[in-house]
């Protein structure tokens, strides 16, 4: 087999064979459409070569099936729940995250890996894991199941997400039986210890910011309580140099040649200790595929192949080892661009100018551009010019600094210099301020983003042959405008957990309408109890509202001031400009809403909702609003009513009304066959009376609650009332976001769902 190849590797170039693999690879894991006919695409190229390379060719192409379907089956073998009462698991060291009193951490039982949650009772279990340093074996009694699945439009997939690690189940531990310190370990075991040791040292030794930028830097672990400084760096799109550029390899093995060369040590021995800082490094660093990618880079430059060899065999040896890896958007990333700085090299050795240089970082740019809309949905045009200043300060004065500051306190001299890097936060902060906001664009279709890419390629060619650029430039920029000017509106009810959250965006991008934007209720805690957290719109609502290209909501009505419904109002803004709200007066004396409305920059205009008022929504449709006539407090009962006819099927929205309303609308209006009816309070015993669903006679009956919420909506009582009355139920909490798409000049044909 190994002669076989070797013939094989002088005939077909390595690359290509490895690209060839990787499409496999994606067509077996995921299965979608485009990856087949890319599959075909390369075999079709097969062709040109001679039958007995072909055979060749095929032969290797089918063992890696084999390989890869095996992985799969074994991954999803693992997939079944199971009971964990009373069962001994090993903890991973260093995935130990305390986020208030929440507790998170991955551990192995019989060769499967868990991702378990856990909620401390008090400061001093706090305090012990947050400080654990040893490696532990625990026994615990709770519950498994698969992990949460996407649940709305180009949203988070926490399931695939964890696939990627190697991890099928979550378990939610509800006690910790007994704690145990475990004696053997085996080499990785110990060097995840290690990274244990390294990370609870910096945070005894330092404050934050400090600390969490040597954690994410030296360690490449992220503490949750940096995600606020994430945020910033992503705002200005340079959030890959903490995430897929591998950068500090870099930084790390010149300074190690630059040590070992003074300390006397031969060129010729360099690659063996280059070997065992790999090692090493990637084990403390989590085995991070960004990471990997750059030490075997580094490694194979020794063995003096040319750059697409070396690129391909790392790309390789990851497909072999470490499969499931490639799946995470980290890894794609990192692969994608240093694919693209391989292209690019022969126009980058030209650039010896600051000028040159900054021509270089806008064709990285641009190379890169559909990719991150396509996993980002919004580009920061000046990421070209803040991506080569960062990346300077973070090689000539963060990563130094940080590393001489680690090695010192391992000797006891914890310096405290806090000051910098908090004043490293004020300039990023000042720079975000004042720069422009990233242009959101959208998710491009799966052949959107195929043809993008191609335009790329095409566009960086005639660039490098000094051809005309004007077709492919075209074709790029085709794509991006059917991105963010997407013919096909949406209705959609999105999945917010216990809470509301409707979207109406029209064809073409031209108004969009949001009927609230959901958020959490807040319990009193004490002050050990409250950790970092995201807001829950930063993972439903506004990834969403990025991916179909909004950028602005025209009008959003509050429909009453709950925090399920409008709490996370201020979090939306901060993303998503708000031209105008609409709510109720009875609103205005919450004291909670009405301070998050002051936060919001810059303000917008509000109006305050009158019956008979009429929402425009191009054509024929449009909302009017049936309620409230006379507003109260801003609770459940005030709910604005809003009823219309969109694209030829007829809605009505009800927000939290309960049933004193519901009779207040019969007794006003001529109401009957809706075809649309989003149920009152979350399917509550409340809402929904038989007389008011029997009087209306909807087709479709819409429930917006939390999976598993602790209100146990929707009510049986009201699931019966829908039944009796042949009302198709559809529930986000067992249905994910329900939405119906819409098409220019046409009707709704029907409602669909993410399951």
């Amino acid at each position: 087999m190994g002669i076989c190849l070797t013939k094989l590797f002088k005939q077909l170039p390595l690359i290509n064979l490895v690209v060839l693999l990787t499409v496999l690879f994606f067509v077996i894991y995921q299965n979608h459409w485009l990856w087949i006919l890319i599959l075909l695409f390369f075999l079709n190229r097969l062709r040109q070569y001679s039958p007995k390379t072909i055979v060749q060719i095929l032969l290797v192409v089918l063992v890696f099936a084999g390989f890869f379907a095996v992985q799969k089956m074994n991954n999803n073998k693992y997939a079944k729940e199971l009971s964990v009462d009373d069962r001994q698991f090993d903890v991973q060291m260093d995935t130990i995250s305390v986020n208030g009193n929440q507790l998170s951490f991955v551990a192995q039982s019989n060769h499967q890996s868990f991702q378990c949650f856990y909620r401390l009772n008090d400061v001093s279990e706090q305090k012990l894991w947050q400080e654990v340093a040893r490696p532990l074996r625990i026994v615990v009694y709770g519950t498994a199941q698969k992990a949460a699945a996407l649940r709305n439009l180009n949203g988070f997939d926490y399931q695939s997400y964890l696939k990627s690690r190697g991890i099928n189940q979550t378990i939610n531990i509800s006690q910790i039986k007994a704690i145990s310190v475990r004696e053997r370990l085996s080499f990785f075991s110990w060097l995840s210890f290690l990274r244990r040791k390294a990370i609870v040292h910096i945070d005894k030794s330092f404050k934050a910011p400090l600390s969490s930028y040597m954690q994410g830097l030296l360690l490449g672990f992220t503490p949750k309580s940096f995600n606020e400084s994430l945020n910033l760096y992503s705002t200005l799109g340079i959030i890959h140099l903490f995430a897929i550029s591998g950068m500090q390899v870099t930084f790390f093995i010149n300074k190690l040649h630059y040590f070992l060369l003074r300390c006397g040590v031969l060129k010729e021995h360099l690659p063996v200790f280059d070997l065992v800082f790999s090692i090493f490094y990637a084990a403390i660093t989590g085995l991070q595929v960004s990471i990997i990618r750059a030490l075997l880079a580094n490694l194979f430059q020794y063995f003096k192949i040319k750059s697409s060899d070396n690129f391909a065999l790392t790309l390789l040896i990851v497909l072999i080892f470490m499969p499931k890896n490639l799946l995470s958007q980290s890894a794609q990333l990192s692969f994608i661009l240093a694919f693209l700085l391989l292209e690019l090299k022969p126009l980058m050795l030209q650039a010896k100018r600051l000028r040159d240089q900054l021509r270089g970082g806008m064709l990285v740019a641009l190379g890169i551009l559909p990719i991150l809309l396509f996993y980002f949905h919004e580009w920061q045009p000046l990421s070209i010019v803040l991506t080569v200043i960062f990346a300077c300060l973070f090689d000539y004065f963060l990563l130094p600094t940080l590393l001489i500051l680690f090695f010192l306190s391992i000797f006891g001299l914890a310096i405290d210099v806090n000051f910098l890097f908090l004043g490293l936060e004020n300039i990023v902060y000042w720079v975000a301020k004042l720069s422009f906001k990233p242009l959101i664009i959208g998710k491009p279709t799966a052949f959107l983003l195929l043809v993008a890419v191609l335009a790329v390629f095409t566009l960086l060619d005639s660039l490098y042959l000094k051809r005309s650029i004007k077709l492919p430039l075209v074709i790029l920029l085709g794509c991006l405008a059917i991105t963010k000017y997407n013919p096909f509106g949406i209705i959609a009810i999105v999945d917010v957990g216990q809470g509301d959250s409707i979207v109406i965006q029209t064809p073409f991008n031209r108004k969009t309408v949001v009927i609230d934007v959901g958020g959490k209720l807040e319990f009193l805690q004490e002050k050990w109890q409250q950790g970092s957290f995201s807001t829950n719109a930063e993972k439903t609502l506004i990834p969403f509202l990025k991916s179909r290209g909004i950028d602005t909501i025209d009008l959003l009505v509050a429909s009453h001031a709950d925090a399920d419904h409008i709490g996370d109002i201020a979090s939306v803004a901060n993303k998503i400009k708000i031209k105008e709200i609409l709510l109720t007066r009875g609103s205005l004396n919450d004291s909670n809403f009405v301070s998050e409305l002051k936060t919001i920059q810059p303000p917008p205009k509000f109006k305050i909702a009158s019956v008979g008022q009429r929402i425009t929504l191009g054509g024929k449709s449009s909302l009017q609003v049936l309620y409230p006539k006379e507003s109260t407090n801003g609770k459940n009962q005030d709910s604005i009513v809003l009823f219309g006819n969109l694209w030829g099927v007829c809605w009505l929205f009800t927000g939290d009304l309960e049933a004193e309303g519901e009779r207040s609308l019969l007794k006003s209006y001529n109401l009957s066959s809706v075809d649309m009816l989003k149920i009152g309070h979350h399917g509550s015993q409340t809402s929904s009376t038989p007389e008011f669903i029997s009087s209306l006679q909807p087709k479709f009956a819409l429930i917006s609650c939390g999976e598993n919420n602790r209100f146990k909506h929707p009510h049986p009582k009201t699931l019966q009332t829908l039944k009796a009355n042949h009302v198709t139920i559809k529930r986000t909490d067992k249905d994910g976001m329900i939405y119906a798409p819409l098409k220019p000049f046409t009707t709704i044909k029907g409602l669909k769902t993410i399951k």
